[in-house]
């Protein structure tokens, strides 16, 4: 029974992105339902790693469910937000980049190229907080946030998937953090 858990909780975050589509917008019931959805993304991977249960139905849930959060979450955005118009077409030239990776990917690996790389999950993170900082700091604020960080993500994966050798989904970054933060305190010294 514990061997399906992890893509149980994989299944819930679907349910929940297709729930995202009924609730209205920046309610509290909204906001429930979405931080579930973000804590869910989060538990899903760890129950799997930590559990010894990690599998190819899994991933290919835990990608699919956050594919579909995030499609309904810019529709939802879209939908009630003045989003600028440089931002949307920017995320339309990222959609496209990841649909490029994805292709080229499976292409050349004979299989879904998902990647679980640091960027791509720094910019599953940015979005979760895209409500926040729009509420805070403002529409551009969030753009300038989240755009940038999944540019990054976008960019990176396209170079894994042209690049590597043979498909790796736990490729952690080819664009370190580590030293890309050292350089910014370096900079700003």
């Amino acid at each position: 029974m514990k061997k399906y858990i992890p893509n149980t909780v994989s299944v819930l975050r679907i349910i929940g992105a297709v729930a995202l589509i009924a609730v209205p917008i920046f309610t509290r019931y909204f906001f429930a339902v979405y931080a579930v959805c973000a804590v869910f993304d989060f538990v899903d991977g760890f129950l799997a790693k930590t559990m010894n249960l990690k599998t190819v139905l899994g991933d290919r849930l835990d990608h699919i469910a956050s594919i579909l959060f995030i499609v309904v979450m810019s529709l939802r955005y879209f939908s009630v937000m003045d989003v600028p118009d440089w931002a949307v077409y920017t995320l339309m030239g990222l959609a496209f980049i990841k649909c490029a990776s994805m292709v080229f990917g499976g292409v050349r690996f004979k299989k879904a190229p998902f990647i679980g790389s640091d960027w791509n999950k720094a910019a599953k993170v940015a979005f979760y907080l895209s409500p926040l900082w729009y509420m805070f700091a403002g529409m551009t604020f969030a753009c300038v946030v989240v755009i940038s960080i999944m540019f990054v993500a976008c960019v990176e994966e396209l170079i894994i998937n042209l690049t590597s050798k043979e498909y790796n989904p736990e490729v952690k970054t080819i664009i370190p953090f580590d030293r890309l933060v050292k350089k910014l305190k370096k900079k700003s010294k």
